[in-house]
């Protein structure tokens, strides 16, 4: 199923398996939990210094999170199918980040 993931000014299409978008909600919610958490160790923090002030992520960090972690033992796994494509891009699903 093609997701739509809504950033500021354009968005990207993701490719994943049927039975996530059932929880999508959850899953958002669980990845944004793990972003922004301060223990979590990840390559998507803005440092200053050793400081966490923020994170700058597009799709790619969440089809990476789903992968890793929802989909670890799955043989179908979430892929980035477009990036930076306009809101009026079809997709199956449309989520804001």
């Amino acid at each position: 199923m093609l997701l739509k993931i809504k950033f500021d000014n354009d968005c990207d299409i993701i490719e994943l398996p049927d039975f996530i978008v059932k929880d999508i909600r959850q899953y958002q919610s669980d990845f944004i939990d793990w972003m922004y958490d301060k223990t979590s160790d990840h390559s998507y923090w803005i440092l200053d210094g050793d400081a966490k002030l923020g994170c700058c992520f597009r799709s790619e960090a969440f089809v990476d999170w789903l992968n890793e972690n929802v989909l670890k033992n799955s043989d179908v796994k979430a892929d980035v199918v477009d990036t930076f494509v306009p809101y009026n891009t079809p997709a199956d699903i449309t989520i804001l980040f």
